[in-house]
């Protein structure tokens, strides 16, 4: 049976995007094997930080204008069929009380804290599994886990957006 969703090659940004986000999540994880002050460290992972989002901006916007440009073909492709059967298109009038609402920003803060104590669990866990191998005797203990962490990254970057899988058949 053949597969509903369509095969696409990336775009020259997405290969670009992927090849930052991989170099910069190298780099950024094989710092303690090339800096050793830990203040110059967070200075450098900052601006990795930083280089790796900035690269994105690019991709980012692309999208933001394609979905704009889907949106625009469905509300077009719904004004013309309720016209067709002169029925008017319906409106969103959806209030949300105040009590939904407390909680749906709850949640988010909840989510938000629950991710940034997730990722420094991940990083010390990291860094303490990289001095690990330093204490072992090994070789750039940091480097070599970190190159993995790219390849991570970079194919990441590259894996087909999943929400978009069957758009075509709405």
């Amino acid at each position: 049976m053949p597969s509903t969703q369509a095969t696409t090659v990336p775009t020259r940004v997405q290969v670009l995007t992927a090849l930052a986000a991989g170099v910069a999540t190298t780099a950024y994880y094989a710092t303690p094997d090339f800096i050793s002050s830990r203040r110059a460290r967070g200075w450098v992972k900052a601006g990795l930080a930083l280089a790796s989002a900035a690269t994105s901006v690019p991709a980012f916007r692309a999208d933001q204008a394609a979905a704009r440009a889907s949106a625009q073909e469905a509300a077009r492709a719904a004004a013309t069929e309720a016209a067709a059967t002169s029925e008017p298109v319906p409106e969103s009038d959806v209030e949300l009380g105040g009590g939904v609402k407390a909680a749906i920003v709850a949640f988010g803060a909840v989510a938000v804290a629950g991710t940034v104590a997730g990722a420094v669990a991940i990083e010390r866990w990291v860094y303490r599994k990289g001095e690990a191998r330093a204490a072992a005797g090994k070789a750039l203990p940091h480097t070599g886990p970190a190159l993995l962490y790219g390849v991570v990254a970079a194919g990441l970057s590259l894996a087909p957006d999943v929400s978009r899988w069957g758009s075509a058949r709405r």
